[in-house]
């Protein structure tokens, strides 16, 4: 019987499962029971929990959160250490995350346009994205689309980041002089507020790290001759990207159908990757799979 800690006489979890599976099967005598197939005699619980336990062994290193390896430009020792406390909430990513993540998804220099349906994951993804600039000592900047997702938004990076100094600003609320004693690390803001702050405060912008723009379906304007918001959302990115030009974008959405076009316009306005992350549906089966692309840029 072993003991919690003990690694058994097999060597490993996975040995010692893959032996009791064995165990928990045999081959019946051919001259009692003849079938083509080869019958055999199987205790089924203790079989099935073996198991059970081995495509969990198999696949939890690999999919653990702590596992990610630090990306380009990013302290090890530091990426670690947000590792752990991130494993306390989410100790294992899923596959899209693992496959975007092994596209060089989170490396610096690199943007992403990411078309996940909802509750596929785009928010653990942005939070990873986030955590690389503020471990780079980049800020970020988090465009959202109301006020209502603005204070959501604030509230959920607050928790995750702890230690970083995130706030929000409103257009109508005169919250724009600068807090020279804390710059915030994230601010999150409408495209409305992001843009009026440029045409007063366009410094502020230049060591920014990160733009994040969720529901970027905004810059898609619902009606071309008075959709004023979407106007403010593209006059915005684009601004941004001349304030910010070494600042990586992402872009997230759930209804954005056309990623390969977004994408290869960011590539356009910054001149660096930007990867194509979506879920695709296999022909044959309903499952769905992450791709992701990079184009090369030629100078």
């Amino acid at each position: 019987m072993l003991k919690a800690g003990e690694a058994g006489a097999y060597g490993n979890p996975l040995d010692y499962f893959r032996q009791v599976k064995s165990l928990s099967t045999s081959d019946v005598d051919h001259e009692v029971i003849d079938l083509p197939h080869g019958p055999v005699s199987i205790f089924p619980g203790p079989c099935h929990l073996a198991s059970l336990l081995i495509a969990v062994a198999r696949d939890m290193s690999r999919r653990a959160v702590v596992s990610l390896p630090p990306p380009s430009g990013v302290d090890p020792v530091r990426w670690h250490t947000y590792l752990e406390r991130l494993a306390r909430r989410r100790p294992v990513l899923w596959r899209n995350h693992r496959e975007a993540i092994e596209s060089r998804y989170l490396d610096l220099g690199v943007s992403a346009a990411v078309g996940f349906p909802t509750g596929a994951g785009k928010s653990a993804l942005a939070e990873l994205k986030i955590a690389t600039a503020l471990l780079a000592d980049r800020s970020v900047i988090f465009l959202a689309p109301t006020h209502a997702l603005v204070d959501q938004t604030r509230n959920s990076l607050a928790r995750a980041f702890p230690r970083a100094n995130v706030r929000h600003e409103y257009l109508d609320d005169g919250s724009f002089a600068p807090d020279e004693n804390a710059p915030p690390n994230v601010l999150i803001m409408t495209p409305e507020a992001c843009l009026a702050r440029m045409s007063f405060d366009a410094s502020f912008f230049e060591d920014t790290g990160l733009l994040v723009f969720d529901e970027c379906h905004l810059l898609h304007p619902s009606a071309p001759a008075a959709d004023r918001r979407a106007l403010d959302a593209m006059l915005c990115v684009l601004n941004f990207a001349r304030l910010a030009r070494e600042a990586d974008f992402l872009l997230l959405s759930a209804m954005m159908k056309n990623t390969t076009e977004i994408a290869e316009w960011i590539e356009d306005l910054t001149a660096r990757h930007c990867l194509v992350i979506v879920m695709e549906a296999h022909s044959a089966t309903s499952r769905q799979r992450c791709v992701s692309r990079r184009r090369d840029i030629r100078s």
